[in-house]
């Protein structure tokens, strides 16, 4: 499959430190199959929240962040439905239904305790072959701890 790989590691603000984000995206120039990988560290403290309360928070931050930068790409429309509760190695996780303009996919996030990893793919529904060789060649192992950098002051 012929497909161009990028990867981009970013330091985001949380609670007064910057933790890591990584994104993978690869495009598929045979299939137009768009493919994306996120992994957002987080902060100790989010400890206190429940696996579902860190989730909806990331997804809430995904769906300003990515889903609009999305939808002016392609000028339509971005729109995340909750499909379905998962489970991926013990982890919860939930699948959405993604629409982004007239390109239809799929989002599953997964709830690592201090890292949230989310899957998504365009282009393709839950019983193309693609996503599912996508999807089941994820598996979430043992990471170290998030190390927090200080936001640093710009002035």
């Amino acid at each position: 499959m012929p497909v161009k790989p990028q990867a981009e590691t970013q330091r985001v603000p949380v609670m007064g430190n910057t933790y890591l984000l990584r994104l993978y995206t690869a495009t598929d120039d045979s299939t137009g199959l768009l493919y994306m990988v996120v992994m957002q560290e987080f902060a100790s403290v989010t400890g206190v929240l429940t696996p579902t309360a860190r989730l909806e928070r990331f997804m809430d931050g995904f769906k300003k962040g990515l889903g609009e930068s999305l939808a002016k790409a392609v000028g339509g429309k971005f729109d995340l439905v909750l499909a379905r509760d998962l489970t991926l190695g013990g982890k919860p996780g939930r699948q959405y239904n993604l629409t982004v303009g007239e390109s239809r996919g799929l989002v599953r996030a997964f709830d690592a305790g201090r890292r949230v990893y989310l899957l998504m793919i365009l282009g393709a529904d839950e019983k193309n072959s693609a996503a599912v060789s996508f999807f089941d060649s994820f598996e979430i192992k043992a990471a170290p701890d998030p190390v927090p950098q200080p936001i640093v002051d710009k002035q």
